[in-house]
């Protein structure tokens, strides 16, 4: 998820308690943030809460979006990879087809070396995902 507070836009990785991401829609929303006063040790410590959904589109099929993962988020070890080739999902469970053979060969090969990444999708017909892009950088 992208977030901008006013110094450009930054990926922003906890839920937002209220609101439920859906795949091929793009959200304007209003949050709410509050410290947390004792946060677990690998925990934020910040909530973020739904205040209001300002404005919400659908997709349209073939709209594509691009986003890097940086090597500490693609490190052999670190967790489960972002970007699953061989078994077609993403780390929430979203399942996307591979349009070029070689963008998942760069992915994979990101994981693997622990580098960074860009990767392209697009949001399909029928609410599907496809890989379209991926460079190692």
């Amino acid at each position: 998820m992208i977030v901008d507070k006013g110094e450009g836009p930054q990926n922003h990785y906890d839920a937002i308690e209220g609101f439920t991401f859906a795949w091929g829609t793009e959200v304007e929303a209003t949050v709410r943030e509050r410290k947390v006063a004792n946060p677990p040790a690998d925990g934020s410590s910040i909530r973020v809460s739904l205040v209001s959904i300002v404005e919400e589109v659908a997709l349209e099929p073939g709209t594509e979006f691009t986003w890097t993962y940086d090597s500490f988020e693609v490190r052999p070890g670190y967790g489960e990879p972002w970007i699953d080739v061989a078994n077609g999902t993403l780390l929430d469970g979203t399942p996307f087809t591979c349009v070029s053979a070689d963008a998942c060969a760069a992915v994979q090969t990101s994981y693997d070396e622990g580098s960074e990444i860009e990767v392209t999708f697009a949001f399909g017909a029928g609410g599907s995902l496809e890989l379209v892009d991926a460079r190692v950088l």
